[in-house]
């Protein structure tokens, strides 16, 4: 049986003012379900584009200067009470260089030992002390904006 037959044969059980009482309900009761998939699906959307342009950005490497490389791992040597025994900063090997130039004497004076690892993308790094590593890797945030963004979909 067709949708319209049913609509025929409603109408002539229920009668016409109340069938279309029932239309009403059902269109009303249908445009709202609409409307609330739209209102999780839109912000959804928007912030997934959005995360996919900053990925698109962050990925070319002559708009990364290395300087929030630099405060990030200013940051992690301000957390230094947090890691116990000597801490290892890793880096990608074309950060290094300027992050030594940049932070050499500070890395020195805290004890932490500064390191090229080639599975880090620029603009990341990771500590590793005996306790254990803290990832602060672009990977890692990524993954966590993507998470955050649509919880369940990774």
């Amino acid at each position: 049986m067709t949708g319209t037959e049913k609509s025929a044969i409603l109408l002539m059980t229920l009668g016409e003012d109340r069938a279309a009482e029932v239309f009403t309900h059902l269109l009303v009761s249908a445009f709202q379900q609409t409307l609330d998939a739209m209102d999780s699906a839109i912000p959804a959307r928007l912030t997934q584009l959005a995360l996919t342009v900053a990925k698109q950005i962050t990925d070319q490497a002559p708009l990364c200067d290395g300087t929030a490389l630099q405060h990030q791992i200013q940051q992690l040597i301000q957390q230094e009470p947090l890691f116990s025994g000597k801490a290892q900063l890793r880096v990608n090997p074309s950060d290094l260089e300027r992050i030594e130039a940049a932070l050499g004497p500070t890395l020195e004076q805290h004890g932490w030992r500064l390191l090229a690892d080639g599975q880090l993308h620029p603009g990341g790094c990771k500590v590793s002390t005996e306790e254990g590593d803290l990832d602060a890797s672009l990977a890692t945030h990524w993954h966590e904006l993507c998470r955050l963004a649509a919880p369940g979909e990774l």
